[in-house]
């Protein structure tokens, strides 16, 4: 590690300042958003976050995640970043970043400007038929994978056939396999479903979510902060991944091996 990598202690305290600033934005445009993911199982479990984990993940409806990138304000030393308002950008959803941070990137196409983040995924609608269901599901979770080996180097493949994969995405874009992602997943967001499906995070191709579990939000501590969570978050944990309180092994205790710098003079000491 270089004297300017950030700690995890340190990614961590810029995470929760980030938390802290996108819960303002909502609480005072009221708009919901709901913790997921890991940081969900960390508000649980640790009421805060998994102490090996080094990401943020959100939820919100599409109407409220549309709303929340318009107002997050530059100024505030935070950005958005998303298909729609930078041409660098590949990803089907937004991030929050800070804009104090740079995230040195492993993948082949760079970002401009890109700090450490929190990920907003949106929420849409999804088709209650059994068979419509499963080809929206399927749809999205090809165009998933789509845009996962666009990015990715020609290096991580020594079988020709994968390499010729991987330069035939490069060929295509991957910011087009977004955008097809992007446009798939709502097309349905005009009918009535007891259903939702994250298009951009979803954990298996026939994974979906009921939406009562979304009703509304209950708040959980986190690292001091009051935050929003699904009404049933037992229920969407249960069902995502399984005994969510007891803890993994040892060896599975791993982050996501972010590496991030201060892209200002001088790093604060360790926040945890």
């Amino acid at each position: 590690m270089g004297e300017d990598t950030l700690t995890l202690g340190q990614i961590h305290g810029h995470e929760l300042r980030m938390l802290e600033y996108l819960d303002h934005i909502c609480r005072e445009n009221n708009i919901e958003y709901y913790l997921c993911g890991g940081t969900l199982i960390g508000a649980v479990r640790h009421k805060g976050f998994i102490p090996w984990d080094d990401d943020v993940d959100v939820y919100l409806k599409r109407p409220d995640y549309e709303r929340l990138i318009q107002l997050i304000n530059p100024k505030s030393g935070y950005r958005a970043l998303s298909i729609d308002n930078d041409q660098s950008y590949y990803y089907s959803y937004a991030k929050l970043v800070d804009t104090s941070t740079k995230v040195l990137e492993s993948n082949k196409f760079k970002i401009n400007g890109y700090g450490l983040f929190v990920d907003l995924f949106p929420l849409d609608v999804c088709p209650s038929g059994s068979t419509r269901r499963k080809f929206f599901l399927w749809h999205e979770a090809f165009l998933r994978k789509c845009v996962m080996t666009s990015i990715q180097k020609y290096s991580l493949h020594r079988n020709i056939i994968k390499r010729m994969v991987v330069r035939i995405t490069h060929l295509i874009g991957a910011r087009r396999f977004s955008k097809r992602l992007d446009k798939v997943a709502r097309k349905h967001n005009n009918e009535t479903s007891n259903l939702l499906a994250d298009a951009s995070g979803a954990l298996s191709v026939d994974y979906f979510l009921q939406a009562k579990w979304f009703n509304t939000t209950a708040n959980l501590s986190f690292e001091g902060l009051k935050l929003k969570v699904p009404i049933d978050y037992a229920a969407y944990l249960s069902y995502s991944y399984g005994d969510y309180m007891k803890l993994p092994p040892k060896d599975e205790r791993v982050d996501h091996k972010l590496t991030v710098i201060s892209a200002e003079k001088g790093i604060p000491k360790d926040e945890n």
